[in-house]
């Protein structure tokens, strides 16, 4: 009972048939439709505020199977969202080269860490490789990654990375010197290309 030519006009358009009167309640009851025909009318004047293209619409001719609305982007959108399209490209870009670069390094160093450790555990060498290219005291280092100074936490995350040579003691021949104090060494410089 609904024409394409009313549709098009933006008249109130009043079904006379329903095809099921439960699934029409139903929908009712979720907000998702009136059952007064106001919903054309809306949809016309909310897109003639918004200087939006008017929808349009298609019941399938004759036969009447099917009922679609399209609604077309708006002119000023269309550039926006490709800026937004283009920005989220560079940054997803951005971020696999960033993953890459650090599975890169964890690669790198794991090589040289005499033991085995977690990705965590290599991630805290390599910000703490960073961090130390200038002496530091384990204190310094320890709060740099998150960790409280406690021997284990220095066994566990700087103990390896002066056992594999890519951390430096200040002070070598006393390893337990209230002066002591850690520093990348060159070869760890190197490796992860460190200034």
């Amino acid at each position: 009972s609904v024409r394409l030519d009313d549709l098009n006009k933006g008249l109130v358009v009043r079904a006379r048939r329903y095809r099921n009167r439960r699934i029409g309640e139903f929908l009712k009851e979720l907000h998702l439709t009136e059952g007064k025909g106001t919903g054309i009318p809306t949809i016309k004047q909310a897109l003639e505020l918004n200087g939006s293209p008017p929808a349009k619409y298609d019941t399938g001719g004759d036969s009447k199977q099917y009922f679609i609305t399209e609604l077309t982007i708006h002119e000023g959108f269309k550039d926006e969202n490709n800026i937004h399209d283009r920005e989220h490209d560079r940054e997803h870009d951005r971020e696999h080269d960033g993953n890459h670069d650090k599975e890169h390094k964890r690669d790198i160093v794991r090589k040289f860490i005499k033991i085995s450790v977690s990705d965590l555990v290599i991630d805290r060498i390599i910000s703490t490789l960073i961090f130390a290219t200038s002496p530091k005291t384990r204190n310094e280092i320890l709060i740099n990654i998150g960790l409280t100074d406690l021997y284990k936490n220095f066994k566990n995350n700087i103990l390896p990375a002066i056992d594999s040579g890519l951390l430096a003691l200040t002070i070598p021949n006393k390893p337990k010197s209230k002066n002591q104090k850690y520093v990348t060494t060159k070869k760890a410089r190197k490796i992860l290309s460190i200034n």
